[in-house]
């Protein structure tokens, strides 16, 4: 999401000692009467609004103009240095409320945050740059596929372009344990607006599981995470993604049952999980021979049976190892 932040600039004498105090600008500038029109036309504070995953660059903020030292009525210069700190983070959590937190900062840098998401501050001036690192709390979700399908043994599970499985699952979060809603992202191709978190897992024939965690998801307090599987289609153009969202006990690709177990962080498990279980559904089929009456049973011979199955192409198939 977007987050704004505000911050001013404070002055202090150059080379002072450590525990000397840094003045906002304006003041110092109010005080000394040296920094002219620039008190007038507001340049000692500034704010900046970006998404929380910008470049760098686009969270930077020039102040121009400043005087580098003070002259007095005698000619002696007294050297300036400067900083930039914050003083507001204003965000919003995914689904959430807006949040407005106050920051304040010492004389030696150590800044002082009280809010749940956002843990931290540091502060590091370097010359004529400064800049502030915040701490957002942040939880994992690991999700992790299982095919109970006898290692793909009828070939029904669903392949990408390379001829590997692949599922797709939805990021969901809910804040009272009952409705969930799709966790938005940026668009990573720069579209307009946010767009649903999808994930997908993949995997050869020879691998009947795979795992994905999707990290540094927003810590929110009371805030649950999970992954729900979704209908393969889901993708296509004028598809809606809430009508391929899969439920427990329903059907996967037409022939597989969708299991979950969903389960929160604990002291041992930091993370959030979603389990995703696709079992085949199948059938059994029984086979009867019988002989023409008053066939004798020196006539009766061995016979071998095969089942077969319609695929929706309308071919038949043999079953695999279904021959007796």
């Amino acid at each position: 999401g977007q987050v704004t932040i505000s911050f001013k600039l404070q002055v202090r004498e150059k080379d002072a000692t450590p525990s000397d105090t840094w003045k906002d600008a304006s003041e110092y500038a109010e005080i000394n009467q040296v920094f002219g029109s620039l008190v007038d036309q507001g340049q000692f504070t500034g704010t900046k609004t970006a998404a929380v995953n910008a470049e760098p660059s686009d969270w930077k903020y020039p102040f121009t103009g400043l005087p580098s030292a003070l002259v007095d009525t005698t000619g002696s210069y007294t050297l300036l240095e400067y900083r930039a700190v914050e003083t507001q983070i204003v965000y919003t959590a995914p689904g959430g409320t807006q949040t407005t937190v106050d920051v304040t900062v010492a004389d030696d840098g150590t800044y002082t945050i009280s809010d749940t998401l956002i843990t931290g501050a540091e502060l590091d001036v370097s010359g004529v740059t400064s800049t502030t690192n915040n701490t957002l709390k942040t939880v994992d979700l690991t999700v992790t596929k299982t095919w109970s399908d006898s290692q793909n043994k009828y070939d029904t599970r669903p392949t990408n372009e390379a001829g590997d499985w692949e599922a797709a699952f939805l990021v969901q979060y809910s804040d009272d344990g009952t409705t969930w809603t799709a966790f938005q992202v940026a668009n990573p191709a720069g579209g307009s607006g946010p767009i649903p978190l999808i994930v997908t897992i993949s995997g050869n024939d020879g691998e009947n599981s795979g795992t994905r965690t999707v990290a540094d998801l927003p810590a929110v307090t009371g805030r649950t995470y999970r992954a729900v599987e979704l209908e393969p289609g889901y993708d296509q153009p004028e598809a809606d993604l809430d009508e391929h969202i899969l439920d427990e006990g329903d059907t996967y690709n037409t022939g597989y049952e969708v299991g979950y177990e969903h389960n929160s962080p604990t002291t041992t498990s930091p993370d959030f999980t979603s389990a995703v279980t696709n079992t085949l559904e199948t059938t059994s089929v029984s086979v009867v021979k019988q002989w023409v009456a008053n066939t004798p049973d020196d006539g009766k011979t061995a016979v071998r049976v095969k089942v077969q199955y319609t695929e929706t192409d309308g071919k038949q198939k043999d079953v695999p190892g279904s021959t007796v």
